[in-house]
């Protein structure tokens, strides 16, 4: 019933979900569009993942310096720039391989951000009762990421142009959805 744990679960649910469209579309894209092996993509996986991991260290230094708030605005505010640039690559038509690879590893920088600190902000007001919040949490994580799953699965498209509309989606969703049930009531338990 807490809407800033819903607030912050959101957030945990969009890291699943930015991996789950990578892994729903970027096979298509990389081995039809591109003509890669399977070899080739688990490469480029690996980029990825070291995007991920590399900002996952940056963030206690950004979590020390701007505060979690701070913190989970620019995580979002990443996202929704990959998905722009994305989208603006593939309007003018200058889809290139090394391109997608950068688009993917910002929005990758984003989900590395995000996840611990979606999971600080949640689950720090439930210490009391924390093994049932985290339960809820990681469970509704993993629904959102389900339903993300499912709904690019059934696409007829898996192309750059879902993706950076997926990502970008995505981080307005959180965006909102962390400044209408977080912020606000935040401020308010403050008082």
């Amino acid at each position: 019933s807490s809407r800033i744990f819903i607030g912050f679960m959101i957030g945990a649910g969009i890291v699943i979900s930015i991996n789950t469209a990578y892994a729903v579309i970027a096979p298509f894209l990389i081995q039809n569009y591109f003509h890669l092996s399977a070899q080739q993509f688990g490469l480029i996986s690996i980029i990825l993942g070291g995007a991920s991991l590399l900002s996952k260290f940056i963030n206690s230094q950004l979590i020390k310096k701007l505060g979690l708030n701070r913190a989970i605005i620019i995580s979002y505010a990443i996202l929704i720039f990959a998905g722009l640039a994305l989208l603006l690559v593939v309007s003018l038509n200058w889809v290139t391989l090394s391109i997608i690879i950068i688009g993917v590893s910002i929005a990758s920088v984003s989900s590395g951000f995000m996840s611990g600190n979606a999971m600080a902000g949640a689950l720090g007001p439930f210490r009391h009762v924390g093994g049932s919040a985290c339960a809820v949490y990681g469970s509704l994580q993993m629904a959102i990421g389900f339903l993300s799953g499912a709904i690019l699965s059934v696409l007829p498209w898996h192309n750059t142009l879902v993706l950076s509309i997926c990502y970008l989606c995505l981080g307005l969703l959180g965006l909102v959805s962390f400044l209408i049930l977080v912020k606000p009531f935040q401020a308010k338990a403050k008082q």
